[in-house]
């Protein structure tokens, strides 16, 4: 049996080189590419894959939010993320929304190879450093809605309000009223301070 997958990485070259290795492997087929989240969940409804191979960093819509999304859009998609990202509370906020696996982009590839057929077998697999965050999960709560999160991220990336309610696909109020509700529970006055806090998240860079 065949395990579709789809790449979701902001680096190009890194989705080019994933999908180049992954071509030797027996059972595995790559069938599609994005560095857009906002693309990666366009693409597991068109694509259909089994197996979605995630980065943190993406434009539009980071790893977090996607893999909220996607528990939702196609909850029988397994999620591997594959990060390099040195965030804590980037992390901590992924490993939050339960991924299938956690691979750090310093490991060797065989332990990316490991983790794959963990994931494709049905079994959780996460390696040191994701392991030992694990362990701070009861220290945070989410205080932001998958939507607000959304919100915060496109604000960041300097996104205007009619721009968001295109990409979001809702309404400019409904983005304001997302944008007044996150404001108020990180504190921020004003667009500067929402994207020092999506920063401070890890939601862009």
């Amino acid at each position: 049996m065949t395990t579709r997958v789809l790449i979701a990485d902001d680096h190009a070259s890194i989705c080019t080189m994933l999908a180049f290795a992954l071509k030797f492997e027996p059972g595995i087929e790559v069938v599609g590419i994005t560095g857009s989240g906002l693309e990666a969940l366009s693409m597991l409804k068109s694509v259909k894959p089994d197996l979605l191979i995630l980065d943190l960093t993406l434009r539009e819509l980071n790893g977090a939010g996607v893999l909220l999304r996607a528990r939702k859009v196609a909850p029988e998609v397994r999620v591997l993320i594959y990060s390099g990202s040195v965030n804590v509370n980037a992390i901590l906020e992924v490993l939050k929304s339960e991924p299938d696996g956690y691979v750090d982009k310093t490991e060797d590839l065989e332990i990316l190879k490991e983790g794959l057929q963990s994931v494709i077998a049905g079994k959780k697999f996460f390696s040191t450093l994701p392991t030992l965050l694990l362990k701070k999960l009861n220290q945070k709560n989410i205080s932001l809605s998958p939507r607000e999160m959304e919100v915060m991220q496109l604000v960041a990336e300097g996104k205007y309000t009619k721009e968001i309610a295109e990409l979001l696909q809702i309404s400019p109020k409904t983005v304001e009223i997302h944008r007044t509700k996150l404001m108020a529970k990180v504190n921020a006055r004003n667009t500067a301070d929402i994207t020092r806090h999506a920063m401070r998240s890890g939601m862009v860079e």
